[in-house]
């Protein structure tokens, strides 16, 4: 049987499933605060604020609404009473429903009152869209940013965040304190930053940049100055990918990290001047300087090194240096290495055949490291020459040599009684002496003879008178 359905019933019809199909919440309250329409979607989201007459008069027992912040918000500031109060829409509030069964659920609240002739609400009509999933994503979002930001804050580095299509950079607190500026997250152009960088630089920052943008890189890790706030200029180190780009291939986020590296560029100088002074020590004062790794088999020496041995300067290692010791020498090396294992250095003097055959004393000063198992694994020390020094001690030792002889024999004259320690015939007219044998010999050189003593001939005052009366 047909039904007549009439234009009003159609209308009542429309509006009814108009009002099911809205996924946001809608209520509508008549002039004293009592619901007029509520849909499906408002009754499920927060049907019981709305059986009280007025609407939100009361909270339901076992239902908290709070804020972001886990804070109550009480009845009379919720957006639906603070609308039909101030007779203006209030949009936009965001609260936390707790209902008894444990569910949160994040609502945004919007109340737009309808003012009758006398200037009253006469109609207040509130909407309620279910933030949740959006809620959700912006909390881990902000929880992905805080971890991040304390990783940040712990490694000492700043971040930023460029948008070629905004032209705006994000700096963190951490990146703006670097240069002296107050340490809070800021926005910047794309070319603040830039401006700080030193001029020696610049133009190799922007081929790093470029290259990374072009796709021609995938990140870029440069080192380079910038100048702070009070004109100094400090050592960054920064590090940076492309992370989007546009539909037509175009750069659209960049970001990366900054991180104050002055203290190492500090300790990089002065260990520069450091080697410096002592390259200039080594070769002034003709000391080498040398070092074995024996775990990888690497050599590294000074020049100064390489002089005194002679052997061209080319790979070194421990059976190297026992090559150029001459054999008879190397016993005293191989002794001085086994006792350095033990006392963890080591002192000795040896002869070495250079590389163009020539023959040198060396001087070796080393302290030895070993391994957890006792095993020699690296060695370091000095090298020099002493040959000059060898060729005196080896003088001084000859001379101190024929000195104990000369005295030992001179002893051995006094001990055996020579014609010295007894009595002796002189002539009485030329004072020429009789030796052992029954020949004359002259004063001096019988003396001589017997003592090792020397003379030299002068004239004295008598015989001067006698035989030189005019002079």
């Amino acid at each position: 049987m047909d039904v007549a359905v009439g234009p009003a019933e159609v209308r009542s019809l429309e509006l009814t499933a108009l009002r099911s199909s809205i996924t946001a919440g809608v209520v509508v309250e008549d002039r004293h605060g009592k619901l007029a329409i509520a849909n499906p979607a408002a009754e499920r989201l927060l049907g019981p604020y709305l059986t009280a007459t007025p609407c939100w008069s009361e909270a339901p027992r076992g239902w908290r609404l709070t804020n972001l912040d886990d804070v109550v918000v009480p009845i009379e500031e919720l957006a639906p009473r603070l609308a039909r109060v101030q007779r203006a829409p209030v949009r936009g509030q965001l609260v936390v429903v707790r209902p008894p069964d444990g569910a949160t659920t994040w609502l945004e609240l919007d109340a737009e009152p309808i003012l009758g002739a006398d200037g009253a609400v006469d109609t207040l009509v509130v909407t309620i869209v279910d933030r949740t999933s959006v809620m959700g994503l912006i909390r881990e979002l902000t929880d992905s940013r805080r971890q991040l930001a304390e990783v940040m804050d712990a490694s000492h580095d700043g971040f930023f965040a460029r948008d070629f299509i905004t032209g705006r950079t994000l700096h963190s607190a951490r990146m703006n304190a670097l240069v002296g500026l107050p340490a809070v997250d800021t926005e910047a152009g794309l070319d603040d930053w830039r401006r700080r960088i030193h001029p020696d630089d610049a133009a190799r920052l922007e081929q790093a940049y470029a290259a990374v943008t072009a796709g021609q890189l995938a990140r870029f890790d440069l080192t380079y100055r910038v100048r702070c706030e009070d004109g100094a200029w400090r050592w960054v180190r920064s590090r940076g990918k492309l992370v989007l780009r546009t539909s037509d291939g175009a750069p659209h986020r960049l970001i990366g990290t900054v991180s104050d590296v002055q203290a190492f560029k500090d300790l990089e100088a002065a260990l520069s001047i450091s080697e410096r002074r002592l390259r200039e020590a080594s070769t002034s004062g003709a000391v080498g300087l040398w070092e074995l790794d024996l775990s990888t088999y690497q050599a590294w020496r000074t020049d100064r090194h390489k002089e005194i041995f002679g052997d061209g300067g080319g790979a070194w290692t421990l059976h190297d240096f026992r090559a150029a010791v001459v054999p008879e020498d190397r016993e005293v090396a191989d002794r001085a290495l086994e006792l350095g294992r033990r006392a963890g250095d080591m002192h000795f003097e040896v002869r070495i055949r250079r590389g163009d055959g020539r023959l040198r004393w060396i001087e070796v000063d080393a302290a030895l490291a070993l391994d957890e198992a006792g095993a020699l694994r690296r060695m370091c020390g000095t090298v020099r020459d002493i040959t000059e020094r060898k060729w005196i001690e080896l003088d001084l030792e000859r001379a101190m040599r024929f000195k104990a002889a000369r005295v030992t024999e001179l002893e051995g004259l006094l001990k055996a009684g020579t014609p010295l320690s007894g009595l002796l015939t002189a002539c009485m007219h030329c004072q020429s002496v009789r030796d052992e044998d029954g020949a004359w010999e002259r004063l001096d050189t019988f003396v001589a003879a017997r003592t090792g003593a020397r003379f030299s001939h002068g004239i004295c005052p008598t015989c001067r008178s006698r035989h030189y009366p005019d002079e």
